[in-house]
């Protein structure tokens, strides 16, 4: 587990160092539009390490049966909304779809972190594991 989560972690911090590097090297020489590719870059990175935080601190929270439930009434598909945003925001993709069910009830009881953590983990992995030209759909039912 530890072996597989330093890896995941030294991945973003690698591509961080290096925009970060070449931010540096390049003040001055640098157009607008390659700095806003590192840019782009370092705060993709950020967003994955802090995925991984936050996916160990829940697993260790579920572990330590520390893990709380706190239900509270939303608005699910601006949530759903939300969360696909920030996921396309921090990963520079707009690829996913999302489909709601004509009857879906919109006002719910739910937990917002823990939901947001599981779609943002089902989302995250669908568009590391599909192809760059294929839409990933979510649809709510």
């Amino acid at each position: 587990f530890f072996s597989i989560l330093s890896h995941e972690i030294r991945t973003p911090m690698t591509a961080i160092s290096a925009s970060t590097e070449v931010l540096m090297q390049g003040e001055g020489k640098l157009s607008e539009e390659r700095k806003k590719v590192h840019f782009k870059n370092i705060k993709s990175s950020v967003a994955r390490i802090k995925e991984l935080i936050d996916g160990v601190t829940l697993v260790t929270q579920s572990d330590q049966h520390k893990l709380s439930f706190q239900p509270k009434p939303m608005d699910f598909r601006l949530f759903c909304e939300n969360t696909v945003e920030l996921l396309e925001a921090s990963r520079d993709s707009m690829r996913i779809q999302l489909d709601y069910e004509d009857s879906l009830e919109n006002n719910l009881l739910l937990d917002g972190n823990l939901l947001r953590h599981i779609l943002y983990n089902l989302l995250s992995n669908a568009l590391k594991y599909s192809s760059e030209d294929s839409k990933v759909v979510l649809s709510v039912l």
